[in-house]
């Protein structure tokens, strides 16, 4: 058990490490919850540890997250604690937990099914993606890692059949203003299937970059297609956007054109390029944004979280996220979820590497 200081609120709290999810570049995600209740009708958190002398990147990360706290599009960083775990430091940074995986895994589970995400699901996602990475850019940040595994999959929106998306892991963030130092960042950073031509051939990372990585995550929603390298990514943008037979809707194409302008200076901004026709015309009917999709402090008294009923009972339609096509479902009527057999006792942090954790592989690993 650890007691811990929010870094939003005075609040003292304690919290339990359950269960390892993952594990990455910076860090070991694990499963957390409240210390005094009964762990399967308590409140979820994932942590993200890492030895304190390496930590660095993950505090930075920490002090990202709460300038960016206020939009409903971005993962939320709870709080953050130092405690002794097999006689080292460890730095904690609490952060929401997303039940429903990556955006990553929701694209694997349509091919699996042998479909494509509707147009219409990919247009109201990519209005929340622009949203979250609008404020991003307002906020004089820049996420320099944006992929379909950095975005997370929450419950769904009251009143629609369209998940929540927020997007996640700003480990390799920085602020715009940083790349003007001399010699500082002048190489490639992020994952290269994703990146732009200026931050491959000049290690340029600039808001218009984290466009071209969400126009790549945008292009394999719609079409289902996943890519191994950059070559292959473009391959996929002529093939899909500029061919004649796409099953992409010319509004959709043209929209994607956008994204992939080589010259930087000109390619759309995220404010931009949600007043695209795509985008308005799409999201007519979208409910407004209400505060349960602000998810606070879990282990507050008044504030609202990922309660058991959502990890278990989501009414989540089988084509807009089929878990049950990689396990079995618990045996509960209208449940797409699965029963994870967490055990109840204290965790130690392993060194490693983290990505966000949470999905098919990660659900697969809490059932073995």
């Amino acid at each position: 058990m650890v007691k811990m200081t929010s870094i939003f609120t005075a609040t003292t709290l304690k919290w339990k490490k359950y269960k390892k999810l993952g594990a990455g570049s910076y860090g070991t995600v694990y499963l957390a919850g409240e210390a005094n209740s009964v762990f399967l009708g308590g409140s979820f958190a994932a942590v993200k540890s890492a030895e304190f002398q390496h930590s660095k990147e993950t505090v930075k990360e920490a002090e990202f997250l709460k300038e960016v706290a206020d939009n409903p599009y971005i993962v939320r960083c709870f709080a953050e604690d130092i405690s002794i775990e097999n006689g080292k430091e460890v730095y904690n940074m609490l952060m929401e937990y997303a039940p429903g995986g990556t955006l990553h895994d929701l694209i694997v589970a349509y091919n699996v099914m042998g479909s494509t995400m509707p147009e219409s699901h990919a247009a109201a996602y990519a209005y929340m993606l622009l949203s979250g990475l609008s404020h991003v850019h307002r906020r004089g940040l820049v996420h320099c890692d944006l992929k379909p595994c950095n975005i997370l999959v929450f419950p769904k929106i009251n009143g629609t059949d369209l998940l929540h998306l927020k997007i996640a892991d700003f480990g390799l963030a920085k602020r715009v203003w940083e790349e003007d130092r001399v010699g500082l960042f002048r190489r490639h950073r992020g994952t290269r299937v994703y990146a732009s031509p200026e931050s491959i051939m000049f290690g340029m990372h600039g808001t218009a970059t984290d466009v071209w990585s969400l126009g790549c995550t945008i292009l394999e929603m719609m079409t289902g297609r996943q890519t191994w390298t950059d070559e292959e990514m473009w391959d996929l943008y002529v093939e899909t956007v500029q061919g004649p037979s796409s099953v992409i809707s010319q509004l959709g194409k043209d929209f994607l054109s956008r994204f992939f302008l080589t010259d930087p200076n000109c390619r759309w901004t995220a404010p931009m390029l949600l007043d695209h026709p795509f985008i308005t015309r799409n999201i007519k009917g979208l409910p407004p944004v209400e505060e349960t999709q602000f998810q606070n402090n879990p282990f507050g008294i008044y504030d609202r979280w990922i309660v058991i009923e959502h990890l278990f009972s989501t009414p989540i339609q089988p084509h807009s996220y089929p878990f049950f096509l990689s396990q079995p479902s618990r045996p509960k009527e209208n449940s797409s979820y699965q029963f994870f057999p967490i055990q109840c006792n204290t965790r130690a942090v392993v060194g490693g590497p983290f990505s966000i954790p949470c999905g098919i592989e990660s659900i697969n690993r809490l059932l073995a």
